[in-house]
């Protein structure tokens, strides 16, 4: 972790999404990776998905995480409704009750209401956080999806992330916390505030 007066950023190595729809395990690579675990990208976006999306969850890769050792927390507040415009109805139901088996059984941590300042929490304690955005206005254009990211960390005005997209993305970039808040607390009408955290066995108290 490097600290240079009120900027502190992770050194967290940067990897590009291998396919248009692998965001998530391409940031969860990236994590794993300063971690010290090397993984495929291509089999966690296989193990995550739900098909016939081709997007991938938290439900079905906390699973493979925790057989990794690790300890997944995500964070979103509405519901899984609010993605509605770009999941379809098949894979909605299938996770719903993916959600109930594993949250009922311990393998994900749900919580809600995140905030920039647990976001902040996390990064001074050496852990990156996965973060969701509304592409849309993350990027100021028309996309149509949501979108994974890194935050790597943060200065007085600025978050510091990895964007693992193949035409927009980028390493250490920087987001001012007002548009950050935007493009991650609106995903939809229904939805927003969503992130992932992956804590390694000493972090687990967090």
């Amino acid at each position: 972790m490097a600290s240079i007066a009120r900027k502190i950023i992770l050194n967290v190595p940067f990897r590009k999404q291998l396919t248009e729809s692998s965001c998530f395990p391409a940031c969860i690579r990236m994590v794993l990776r300063y971690y010290g675990v090397v993984v495929d990208e291509k089999w966690l976006w296989k193990c995550g998905m739900i098909l016939p999306h081709t997007g991938t969850w938290d439900v079905t890769l906390a699973p493979v995480l925790k057989k990794l050792g690790y300890k997944t927390i995500t964070y979103w507040s509405g519901s899984i409704d609010g993605w509605s415009n770009t999941v379809p109805l098949e894979t909605r139901e299938k996770y719903k009750d993916l959600y109930s088996k594993s949250v009922g059984s311990g393998v994900l941590v749900h919580r809600r209401n995140a905030s920039i300042s647990l976001m902040k929490k996390y990064i001074l304690s050496g852990v990156p956080v996965l973060a969701e955005v509304n592409a849309d206005i993350f990027y100021g254009e028309k996309c149509g999806w949501t979108h994974m990211i890194v935050i790597v960390g943060f200065s007085k005005n600025f978050f510091f992330f990895h964007d693992p997209d193949k035409h927009f993305g980028g390493d250490f970039l920087r987001v001012g916390f007002s548009r950050f808040r935007k493009s991650w607390e609106n995903l939809s009408s229904l939805a927003g505030r969503s992130m992932f955290v992956i804590l390694p066995k000493n972090k687990r108290n967090l």
